[in-house]
């Protein structure tokens, strides 16, 4: 498909023989990343669009490696392994689940545990956030004495992901979101305001997970068992509660960022905070911050090792797939290739007569839906540039459903293919059957995808 098919197909319609080049490589890539691995068709796909004429094998390198997305992205995953190390995910969440309002009212502990999960998601990262809850979630289950088949550890299991994974909607700094703004910027030439990404995807965020919980609540109806007791069942974990000095610079560095990230969007030009965060991009202030921490360390003896952080933090399959994603994207994208002429009149014809909310609509639950069968990085990969390129054909902007593009493809948790996150949500065997995980977690995308289109959408087209 790389290499030998491009000089066997003749060109059609508007897609002209770089066209080809470009589609052919497209679909390798496809069937690659679904059937066989990410890391090798990626790096050989680069080769592929050198080889094509589109530019040279040496600039699609430099074009992958080099994009401003996927060196942010690398940084992010150092961020997420540093604030991993110090333990913080693990006292934050303690110090929610063991509250004292907590004793004897089973929702309130959940919902806790749920909400401490989501901030921790979407302040520290979703992995330690997931296995820290995880962790967390299985003490409870063990406490309270139930068994496999009971309806409530999957509840639990299904919900502390579903929570994690919402808390990687709420910033555009974060893999999926990345690469939509990026399709955004570089096709379509919109740059999106933080502000309003943040604000409408933590709503969303937040108004999913109380639906689930009351959907579970007063529908599903599971059985309580020891969560009804009125027992302390955190006592221990609260006398044993403590806030390392580690903790305490990781929570100032993870301040600092998020206040860098957001100032520029919500805080008057004129601010002195403003004029100095506006000289960072994320990728720079992530790093700075990182390196300061690294100083730190040296001379305290303790602390963040920068090295260590890069071998155990980068998720390298998942990175190598975006750099290889990049010049892919590229030569899709090029007005030579013909591509994106073919898939505006065919978007055209389907799309043509609605208007720009129900563009908006259809892209959310066509993206929500097949991200569910489909690996969520790929639909990402694939729609993004469709919608760029449907709002300069027909004069929209399409901001608002970018935010809601990338957080339906955040939520492809339903079956086992469509998110590492979902692989990962099925091996919990332990205690949660494969039918059961697709029922809890179909009906949490399900309320999520609701909230989108009904809530999320109309304040981001509100906003923007």
């Amino acid at each position: 498909l790389m290499f030998v098919a491009p000089r066997v197909i003749a060109p059609f319609g508007p897609v002209t023989e770089q066209g080809v080049h470009a589609l052919c490589i497209f679909f390798a890539l496809l069937w690659a990343w679904w059937f066989v691995d990410f890391l090798w068709p990626s790096l050989l796909s680069m080769v592929a669009v050198g080889l094509s004429g589109f530019m040279t094998i040496n600039e699609a390198f430099i074009d992958g490696f080099g994009d401003s997305t996927v060196i942010m992205l690398f940084f992010v995953f150092v961020l997420a392994a540093y604030m991993t190390s110090t333990g913080l995910c693990k006292t934050l969440t303690y110090w929610f689940v063991t509250r004292k309002v907590c004793i004897g009212r089973p929702y309130v502990i959940i919902s806790v545990l749920f909400f401490a999960s989501f901030i921790a998601g979407a302040t520290i990262g979703t992995m330690p956030a997931l296995l820290i809850a995880w962790a967390i979630t299985y003490e409870i289950i063990a406490m309270c004495g139930f068994v496999k088949g009971d309806k409530m550890p999957m509840f639990l299991i299904v919900g502390v992901m579903f929570a994690a994974v919402l808390g990687q909607c709420v910033f555009p700094f974060r893999p999926l979101a990345a690469i939509v703004i990026n399709s955004m910027v570089n096709v379509a030439g919109y740059q999106m305001p933080w502000n309003v990404f943040v604000i409408a995807s933590t709503m969303t965020c937040v108004i999913s997970l109380i639906g689930y919980i009351l959907l579970v609540r007063f529908v599903f109806r599971p059985e309580l068992k020891g969560l009804a007791g009125k027992a302390d069942i955190f006592a221990e974990q609260r006398a044993n509660l403590s806030y390392t000095a580690e903790q305490k610079v990781a929570t100032v560095a993870i301040v600092i960022i998020l206040i860098g990230a957001l100032a520029p969007s919500f805080f008057p030009t004129e601010w002195l905070i403003t004029k100095f965060f506006s000289k960072f991009t994320i990728t720079s202030l992530i790093a700075t911050v990182l390196s300061v921490i690294a100083i730190y360390s040296v001379g305290t003896g303790r602390g963040f090792e920068f090295a260590n952080g890069i071998r155990t933090g980068v998720d390298w399959p998942t990175w190598i797939m975006i750099v290889g994603s990049m010049p892919a994207a590229a030569i899709m994208q090029s007005p030579a290739s013909g591509v994106t002429t073919l898939i505006n009149q065919i978007m055209l014809g389907i799309l043509g007569d609605l208007s720009p909310f129900m563009i908006g609509l259809v892209f959310i639950i066509f993206a929500t839906l097949c991200t569910q069968v489909a690996h969520n990085v790929v639909m990402c990969i694939v729609l993004a540039p469709i919608l760029a390129n449907l709002a300069l054909t027909l004069g929209f902007n399409p901001l608002p459903v970018a935010i809601f593009l990338a957080f339906g493809a955040n939520i492809g948790l339903a079956t086992p293919g469509a998110s590492a996150w979902g692989a990962m949500l099925y091996a919990q065997t332990e205690y949660l059957t494969s039918k059961y995980a697709f029922i809890y977690m179909g009906t949490a995308c399900i309320v999520a995808l609701i909230i989108m289109c009904c809530v999320g959408l109309p304040i981001a087209n509100m906003m923007i």
